[in-house]
C-alpha cells in the first residue's frame, strides 16, 4: 500500500506594499466634488455627470500637523507658492541588497505635479478675495505635462456658488458650468482636471466634510486660503484611489 506523500508546505508570496505619494509639503493632505440632488439643464435636458460641489462644515476641517503658515501674499500681490517634493520608495519586489542590478533599480515614485501659468493662478486668487465673505468656486481644464505625473491647467473656468446651503462655509459649482465645459473641450486634447474653491477664514486643507464628498478620484483640488481680506495660501490636493484620504499634490507656478 502505499502512502500519500504530503506535499511541500506553501511559500508565502512576497508582500506588495502599497505605493504612498510623497509629500512637497508635511501638513498638506485634497478630493474632488459632486452635482446637487435634481439638478437639471436649463434647457430642460438631463443633467450632466456627477460636478464638483458640495458642503462643508468649517469647524469639522483638520488642522495640519504643524499648524497652518500663513505666509502672507507677496509684493506682486501672488500668493507664495512652494513645492518641496522629497523622498521615493523601492519598487515592490526589488532587491534592496543589489540597487545598482539592472534588474533592481530603486523606483521613486511620481510625485503629482500641478502647473499652471501666473495669470490663471490669479484670476483664482482674485475670485477667492472677491467672493468674500462667501466660498468662490469653479473648474480647472487641462491636458497631461511632459513630465511623468504633471498635469497642466489651460482654463480656469468661474462658476456661481449655488450651494443651498450657507455659503460662508461650503460651495458647489453649477452643473451647467460644466456642461458647457465639457462641451467646449469635446474634440480637443483638454479635459477636466479638478476644480478650485476659497476658504474664508480657513486653511487651504480639505476637511473631513470634503473627504466624504470626494467622489471622482481622478479630480484635482485647489483651495486657496483667505484671511484678512487677502489670499494667505494655495495649494493642491488629490484624493486617493480608495477614497481614505487626500495627498498633496505639488503646485506648480510658471510664470
Amino acid at each position: 500500500m502505499h502512502r500519500d506523500r504530503p506535499g511541500p508546505p506553501d511559500r508565502p508570496r512576497p508582500g506588495s506594499p502599497g505605493l504612498r505619494f510623497l509629500q512637497d509639503r508635511p501638513e498638506s493632505q485634497l478630493a474632488p466634488v459632486r452635482r446637487r440632488q435634481g439638478a437639471r439643464r436649463r434647457d430642460g435636458g438631463p443633467a450632466p455627470e456627477p460636478v464638483a460641489a458640495h458642503s462643508r462644515h468649517r469647524r469639522h476641517r483638520a488642522e495640519p500637523a504643524d499648524g497652518l503658515r500663513d505666509q502672507g501674499r507677496p509684493a506682486s500681490g501672488r500668493a507664495d507658492l512652494r513645492a518641496d517634493p522629497a523622498g521615493g520608495r523601492v519598487r515592490p519586489g526589488a532587491d534592496r541588497r543589489s540597487p545598482g542590478g539592472p534588474r533592481h533599480r530603486p523606483h521613486q515614485a511620481l510625485t503629482p505635479v500641478l502647473t499652471i501659468s501666473g495669470d490663471l493662478l490669479d484670476r483664482i486668487i482674485r475670485a477667492a478675495e472677491d467672493a468674500l465673505p462667501h466660498e468662490c468656486c469653479g473648474l480647472l481644464a487641462g491636458r497631461a505635462g511632459a513630465a511623468p505625473g504633471e498635469t497642466v491647467v489651460t482654463r480656469v473656468v468661474p462658476s456661481a456658488n449655488v450651494s443651498e446651503a450657507k455659503r460662508e462655509d461650503s460651495f458647489e459649482v453649477d452643473p451647467q458650468v460644466r456642461f458647457d465645459l465639457m462641451r467646449a473641450l469635446e474634440g480637443t486634447d483638454e479635459r477636466i482636471v479638478g476644480h478650485y474653491h476659497s476658504h474664508p477664514g480657513g486653511p487651504a486643507e480639505p476637511s473631513t466634510t470634503d473627504l466624504k464628498m470626494a467622489y471622482e478620484t481622478d479630480l484635482i483640488w485647489v483651495i486657496v486660503s483667505v484671511k484678512d481680506g487677502r489670499a494667505a495660501d494655495v495649494r493642491a490636493h488629490g484624493v486617493a484611489d480608495d477614497r481614505s484620504a487626500f495627498h498633496p499634490i505639488v503646485l506648480n507656478r510658471a510664470d
